[in-house]
């Protein structure tokens, strides 16, 4: 029972492999081709990785340290794709920062919070 259980486990991961890899070709051929934006990538942290007493809870000081903090990281990567070294000159710049919810409880909050934002904004057009 353990090898066979063994066998589907290397089956697949052999699978998932030969499915990254087909999909790393696809990418690297988008990429040449120009199909791709920079609205194609995004980044999700699940923490801020800079202390709140250096940007005091300001999101325009947190966004322009972290804005610096990404780019010293990628900065710091090697270019893995050899033929994506010419195309990718700019690759080390961080465009902009957005923040967003993490949670969807706190969303549900946040859309209630703005219906019922509307319905004042309604009250206060009717008076």
């Amino acid at each position: 029972m353990v090898v066979v259980l063994d066998w589907a486990i290397m089956f697949f991961v052999a699978i998932m492999i030969i499915r990254l890899r087909w999909f790393e070709k696809v990418a690297v051929t988008d990429m040449k081709n120009g199909k791709l934006r920079i609205e194609d990538f995004s980044v999700q942290m699940p923490f801020i990785p800079i202390n709140r007493d250096q940007y005091q809870n300001n999101p325009d000081l947190l966004t322009a340290q972290l804005a610096t903090h990404l780019e010293e990281i990628v900065g710091h990567e090697l270019q893995v794709i050899k033929e994506l070294e010419d195309i990718q000159e700019n690759q080390g710049q961080v465009i902009n920062v957005y923040f967003g919810l993490n949670s969807q409880t706190t969303m549900k909050y946040m859309v209630d919070i703005f219906s019922e934002c509307e319905k004042i904004a309604d009250l206060r057009k009717k008076i």
